[in-house]
């Protein structure tokens, strides 16, 4: 999957186990966006434990509930 949009239980482990689910299915540049993030503190604390054992950062995408983690480069530096 290029794209796997997480939206399922809130708590701790629902979202472990969404999130392994997620990162199975994931394609080479693929990108998974997590809602609740800064609604539910299941998905908040997960996701926070997770994001400095992965490749990639974990992004809050300001103004709305939403994570963002990408295996392409998001990030493009500014000149």
């Amino acid at each position: 999957m290029d794209l796997v949009y997480v939206d399922a239980g809130q708590s701790y482990s629902d979202v472990r186990t969404d999130t392994q689910a997620a990162f199975g299915m994931l394609s080479e540049l693929g990108m998974i966006v997590w809602d609740d993030y800064t609604y539910y503190p299941g998905v908040y604390a997960y996701l926070n434990e997770i994001a400095p054992t992965l490749d990639h950062p974990v992004f809050h995408v300001l103004g709305t509930r939403l994570a963002v983690y990408s295996r392409w480069n998001v990030l493009v530096p500014q000149r």
